[in-house]
């Protein structure tokens, strides 16, 4: 088994495109040290912790088993909303909980809304309007598959986590407002395994973007509007369980004033095929874009673009055959 070790360390220029699929060893030396390329990592809280006060908040608490609808609306601040919809999948495939729906609107300041569904088919949206909410969504238990999720949050300081199993999911969050977290977590099992598709899209500064998958066929997409934006991908693929052993990662980060984002992927794809990374960065009055891609592919092939436009650095790993210890 040979070994395949590229590295394009720190590029000043205004794009820069990369491909590799040979079975070769070229270490390029680094022109600059790149910078730290990982996310400060922000915890869920704690499932039912009020966020409001007995006197001025209101809580709704909704649980369903069977094929359900639950649909919440809270005006206000300080308001929590827990929707759980129950129907596990057995290890035959058969189970309660198929198409069940959840909704989820609030408007207000310090909201909280948490959602949990198990089974096949769920729908879940949520929308909050306001400052300082937390959202977090729980899909799926044991074959779950055909499930869709959507957060949707508009304002400054709010929180979204997403945590989707197991096979053909979709997850998105957006955020419109500066100092945002959204955290995805995709894992798809070895059911009727396809993959799983992650999006999120944010507008506005200071932003944060985190999406981790783990299974088959994984497809995770951020796009990025404003400055001091950082984004992460996580991909690892494994087909011994069956599915399709390929990861694509797609970044786009635009920056007006020239503030400049960050962007690091990491792709692993345990018994070989293909790793796509795709990065666009763009930031006006020659500001710093940063862009950091780690790829593992065993026998398989790694593909990496990166276009840069404004004060740039880019580093590129790409490993065939060998295992190593990740990005740095």
């Amino acid at each position: 088994m040979k070994k395949l070790l590229v590295v394009v360390a720190c590029l000043f220029a205004t794009s820069m495109l990369f491909a590799q699929t040979q079975t070769q060893e070229t270490v390029m030396n680094d022109l600059r040290e790149c910078a730290d390329c990982g996310i400060e990592q922000i915890e869920a809280p704690i499932s039912g912790n009020f966020i409001g006060t007995a006197s001025t908040a209101n809580q709704v608490r909704i649980f369903q088993t069977g094929t359900n609808e639950a649909e919440a609306q809270q005006f206000g601040n300080g308001n929590e909303s827990q929707i759980t919809q129950d129907g596990k999948m057995h290890g035959n495939g058969n189970g309660q909980g198929y198409m069940n729906e959840a909704y989820t609107l609030q408007q207000g300041i310090d909201n909280e809304s948490e959602i949990g569904q198990h089974g096949n088919g769920n729908l879940t949206w949520v929308n909050q309007d306001g400052e300082r909410n937390y959202s977090y969504v729980d899909i799926g238990v044991g074959w779950a598959e055909d499930n869709y999720t959507e957060i949707d949050q508009l304002g400054n300081d709010n929180l979204a986590f997403q945590k989707v199993r197991y096979d053909n999911n979709w997850a998105s969050i957006t955020q419109f407002g500066n100092q945002n977290y959204a955290e995805q977590d995709q894992r798809s099992g070895a059911d009727a395994v396809e993959g799983s598709t992650a999006t999120i899209y944010q507008r506005g500064s200071y932003n944060q973007a985190k999406q981790v998958q783990d299974g088959s066929l994984n497809n995770a997409t951020s796009n990025q509007h404003g400055d001091n934006n950082f984004s992460v991908e996580t991909q690892m693929s494994d087909t011994a369980f069956g599915g399709s052993d390929v990861n694509t990662s797609l970044i786009n980060q635009y920056s007006r004033w020239g503030m400049g984002n960050k962007a690091c992927v990491e792709q692993t794809s345990v018994n070989g095929f293909k790793n796509f990374s795709d990065i666009y960065q763009k930031s006006g009055r020659g500001g710093m874009n940063t862009a950091n891609v780690w790829q593992y592919a065993n026998e398989g092939n790694n593909y990496t673009d990166i276009i840069q436009h404004g004060h740039n650095s880019a580093k590129v790993t790409q490993v065939n055959g060998v295992i190593l210890n990740g990005p740095n």
